[in-house]
């Protein structure tokens, strides 16, 4: 890192550490962030049953049981599509697989498309030189390495630009910083990550075409493929970022896999130039083992298996792409994992690669003892069981919302799509889809032949019924003890002035990416809404504005939490319970549901006080833990750089610590 940069990364951290931070650069517009409020899908991927895609029902069991049990994946969000169409698409509640998530630098794959689209159009070489692209006035004095960096290096992360993502926190004009950037190495000698290369090749679009990439790619791509609910972040001077910042749906980050995987080829139109989509694929230079053991192509990592490679952005932003089975694996999450070397991808191997499906129908399929169609229903029942345990007592309650196009798959689709037509009513398959618990007890049921059409829809909703009994069997909030819906009535209302403002909505991660600096919450209260359905908000002032914050139980709410022009849609889930003292604690899980970041209150009553714990996810501990791998492999995101900049880790990490998990006493206010 360069001594200019350090200096200013200390400042920075310093105006966090006592609150002082400052608005450097917007994300977005308000217009610009909500477009897909508006957006419809025009062309969906179909939906169909594993088998009619030669696919096993039973396989993806096993391989989503055993992704989900390992909690620091943290997922958000699986899809698998095979053969174009897709199979399984799982959204970990309050995630939905209909929103957009931001893709971190997954997206450089997508880049990596916008120069093919060039070079397709002949407008681009691929060995042409930086300097006979740009103003020869962005170029240093005494440019001499720089001049020799081609469009290939680039693409390979291997210009040696030493301009980075934290230099980027505090220069206005990136194309200026990077072209009059030291470089470290002769050019293509070695592998360096650095997402500023990804920003270099987003420019040379907008200087080639005269259009933004975005507009490019949709003119070139995008409305062929029928993809229009994204959005890309820019830079101060309005380009694209290139190598992080694109918010894009699941889905259609698994159709970018299956333009790769064909070549450039769309529902049989050639929209990019085979040549350069197989050299896009192919290792061109290798990485340091430490973060990937298979190598790196244009903006594209190699995976284990020949001929598979992978898109991938940190915190656990993957499409994984096996051309042999025409499959492809999508995944979002907020991990602590930075690079594809992580335990998601073992197991996205284990269960996708042709060895590991070779394995799979060794130790299972042919093992069968009973027929496909009674094998097919006890693992449904019994590994559905499993699953959906896994799922409702994970991480934060989640809870996924769709499984499967179809809950059961038999020998014969069209008599499972019976078996759920008669079983449920419209509004009970969307209740159902919501908790896969509530689904296997349902179908569990059915089976051993209790479940009666008479009493299907009180089964679904009982505990509603029984609130509806008279107002002295109300107990909202999810709260089960009576007691202790006594003693939260004494706290709604109650205002609480606290004693700093450091507790704050907007994690630290997404405030030092965007550049948007919260001031903290100056105080509190929690405020219930009885008209209609009964409701529970935090109501927080922060700053000079009030806003308020509505808390959903069992069942996220979802809202809007807006900081300057960004506006940042949430999923709340709050839950009442007592610590070992049996002090009255209310947990807020505050998901930004469009990114990797959640932040985490917990608000301890005291008698006349209120404590307030808070702390985010990823967590930074873990975050620190991987340090070590980070700074062997010469990569550092944004907000360790904040940290390493220090010197001191210990240090940094006790101050960052303060700030992230600050421990904060507030008072009643006597109104």
């Amino acid at each position: 890192m360069e001594l200019k940069t350090q200096i200013k990364t200390m400042d920075l951290l310093m105006k966090l550490l006592k609150g002082e931070g400052e608005q450097s650069q917007s994300i977005c517009s308000e217009n610009e962030k909500r477009l897909q409020e508006n957006m419809k899908e025009k062309s969906p991927l179909e939906r169909v049953n594993p088998e009619q895609v030669s696919e096993y029902s039973e396989r993806l069991l096993y391989f989503l049981k055993e992704i989900t049990e390992d909690m620091d994946a943290k997922l958000h969000g699986i899809m698998v599509v095979k053969s174009g169409k897709i199979v399984l698409e799982v959204g970990f509640s309050p995630y939905r697989i209909e929103d957009w998530h931001i893709s971190h630098s997954l997206c450089k794959s997508v880049t990596g498309l916008a120069i093919g689209c060039l070079i397709t159009d002949k407008k681009l070489n691929i060995d042409e030189k930086i300097v006979d692209i740009f103003d020869k006035k962005k170029f240093g004095l005494f440019a001499g390495r720089i001049k020799k960096i081609t469009v290939r290096h680039l693409l390979t992360m291997s210009s040696g630009i030493q301009f980075n993502e934290a230099s980027s926190l505090f220069e206005e004009d990136w194309l200026k910083g990077c072209l009059s950037s030291n470089v470290a190495f002769e050019p293509g000698m070695k592998f360096a990550y650095n997402s500023l290369n990804s920003y270099i090749l987003s420019a040379i679009v907008l200087e080639k075409t005269g259009k933004s990439m975005l507009s490019y790619l949709k003119e070139r791509l995008l409305d062929k493929m029928r993809i229009d609910n994204i959005f890309w972040e820019k830079c101060p001077n309005g380009i694209e970022k290139g190598g992080w910042g694109l918010s894009l749906r699941m889905e259609d980050m698994a159709k970018f896999g299956i333009l790769y995987m064909q070549k450039g080829v769309w529902e049989g139109e050639s929209l990019i130039e085979k040549e350069y989509m197989e050299e896009a694929v192919k290792k061109q230079i290798e990485t340091p083992e430490a973060i990937s053991e298979y190598g790196y192509g244009y903006h594209v990592w190699m995976c284990e298996e020949e001929g598979s490679f992978q898109f991938n952005g940190m915190l656990g932003q993957n499409v994984f792409l096996f051309p042999k089975t025409e499959t492809v694996v999508v995944t979002t999450a907020g991990s602590t994992n930075f690079f594809p070397k992580s335990p998601v991808f073992d197991i996205v191997m284990k269960y996708f690669t042709s060895e590991g499906i070779k394995k799979w129908k060794e130790s299972v399929i042919e093992n069968r003892s009973n027929t496909l169609q009674a094998w097919s229903e006890k693992i449904f029942y019994e590994r559905m069981m499993e699953v959906s345990k896994s799922f409702y007592y994970g991480q934060r309650n989640q809870i996924p919302k769709e499984m499967f196009s179809l809950p059961l798959y038999l020998e014969n689709p069209s008599q499972c799509e019976e078996e759920m037509k008669s079983l449920l009513t419209e509004n009970e398959k969307k209740e159902a889809w919501y908790s896969i618990k509530w689904l296997w007890n349902k179908m569990h049921k059915k089976r051993q032949g209790v479940l009666k059409n008479t009493v299907q829809k009180k089964s679904f909703n009982a505990i509603e019924e029984e609130l509806e009994e008279g107002e002295e069997n109300k107990i909202p909030y999810g709260i089960l003890e009576r007691e202790m819906w006594e003693e939260v009535k004494q706290v709604l209302g109650v205002p609480y002035q606290l004693e700093a403002q450091q507790v704050m909505i907007l994690p630290l991660f997404l405030q030092v990416i965007h550049g948007m600096y919260a001031k903290g919450i100056r105080s509190l209260v929690l405020k219930e809404e009885i008209e209609g359905n009964r409701q529970l908000y935090l109501q927080i002032k922060e700053g000079k504005q009030i806003k308020k914050i509505q808390i959903g139980f069992e069942k996220p709410a979802y809202g809007m939490y807006q900081l300057k022009e960004a506006p940042y849609l949430i999923g709340v889930i709050g839950k009442w319970c007592r610590n070992e003292e049996q002090v009255l604690v209310l947990k807020i899980t505050i998901c930004f549901v469009e990114t990797s970041h959640t932040r985490i209150l917990y608000l301890y009553f005291e008698k006349e006080n209120i404590l307030i714990r808070s702390k985010e996810e990823p967590s930074l501990e873990k975050l620190m833990e991987q340090l070590p791998t980070i700074l062997t492999a010469e990569q550092i995101d944004v907000p360790m750089k904040l940290a390493v900049s220090i010197g001191d880790l210990d240090y940094a990490k006790y101050r960052l610590q303060k700030i992230i998990e600050p421990n904060i006493k507030g008072k009643k206010i006597n109104v």
